[in-house]
C-alpha cells in the first residue's frame, strides 16, 4: 500500500506544467470589400487563411502548431449611436460562417472554432446588415489553444486585423476627442450601413 502512495506521488511532480504558454503566434484578419460603408444586404467578409507553420513570438522559431483542438474566436458587433452612447448589435446582422463552426452565441457575442484545411487555419464570415447604423466589429483573441495530441503545451493566438482599413475614425461617433490610431492595427473594425 505505502508503494502505491509513493508511486502516485511521484507520477503528479513529473507533469508538465500545463497552465503555461509556450508559444506566442500572431493570426491576421482580413475584412473586405474595403470600403467604409456598405448597404442593408450587402455581405461585409472576414476572414482568415494562414499558415499552420507560425512564427513564434517568444523564440521567434518557427512552429507547426497543426492539429488545433480549440483555435478559435468570439466575434461581437456594437451599434455607435452618439457621444458615449453604444449598444451590443449582434442582432442586427445575419453573419454565416462559410469556413469554421459556430459553437455559440448570446446577445452580446458569437463563438466560433477555425478549421485546418490544406496545412491552413482557415476561417470565413459572410455578414449582412439587417438596419442602418454606425457599427464595429470586435474580433477576440485565441488564448490557451492547444493541440489534440498535446494537450498541455498551450499557445496564444493574438488576432488581429492586417492588410485592412479599419475606418477608426467613425470612433468619433462615440468619442470626438479620440486620438485616432493610423497603423490600421487592431482588433476592432469599424464601418457604416446605408
Amino acid at each position: 500500500m505505502a508503494s502505491l502512495f509513493i508511486m502516485h506521488c511521484g507520477c503528479k511532480k513529473l507533469r508538465l506544467d500545463c497552465k503555461t504558454v509556450k508559444y506566442n503566434f500572431q493570426l491576421p484578419a482580413k475584412a473586405y470589400p474595403d470600403t467604409d460603408s456598405i448597404k442593408i444586404g450587402d455581405t461585409l467578409w472576414l476572414e482568415i487563411d494562414e499558415p499552420t507553420i507560425l512564427k513564434d513570438g517568444i523564440s521567434s522559431s518557427n512552429i507547426d502548431y497543426s492539429g488545433t483542438e480549440n483555435l478559435g474566436t468570439v466575434i461581437g458587433f456594437d451599434q455607435l449611436l452618439g457621444v458615449g452612447k453604444l449598444v451590443y448589435a449582434i442582432d442586427k446582422f445575419h453573419v454565416t460562417a462559410i469556413k469554421g463552426q459556430k459553437l455559440n452565441q448570446t446577445t452580446i457575442d458569437a463563438e466560433y472554432r477555425f478549421i485546418e484545411e490544406d496545412k491552413r487555419f482557415k476561417f470565413k464570415l459572410a455578414i449582412q446588415p439587417k438596419e442602418a447604423g454606425v457599427f464595429r466589429l470586435i474580433i477576440g483573441n485565441s488564448n490557451n489553444t492547444y493541440r489534440k495530441s498535446d494537450k498541455c503545451t498551450k499557445a496564444n493566438f493574438n488576432i488581429e486585423f492586417k492588410d485592412t482599413q479599419l475606418h477608426a475614425y467613425f470612433y468619433n461617433v462615440f468619442d470626438p476627442n479620440a486620438i485616432i490610431d493610423a497603423s490600421n492595427k487592431g482588433n476592432v473594425y469599424y464601418f457604416k450601413v446605408n
